[in-house]
């Protein structure tokens, strides 16, 4: 499983009933098991590392916005 850290702050749409947008901050850890279907059909699935939260986004914003994690180090 590979671990990509946010660079640039974004916002998401929510994913569950409270939320309407979700800020993605710098220094967050997400994680991807690709390839992985979506559920709303964008191209990236991340998991939250702690395993509570996840998002879909564009491989635009995903490009601009995360950067790989290498040697698994946080």
């Amino acid at each position: 499983m590979k671990k990509y850290k946010c660079i640039k702050p974004f916002w998401v749409a929510g994913v569950d009933l409270y939320e309407s947008e979700t800020e993605i901050k710098a220094g967050e850890i997400y994680e991807s098991d690709e390839p992985r279907p979506t559920h709303f059909g964008e191209t990236i699935h991340l998991d939250s590392t702690d395993g509570l939260f996840w998002i879909e986004i564009g491989s635009e914003i995903f490009r601009e916005c995360f950067e790989e994690m290498k040697g698994g180090a946080e």
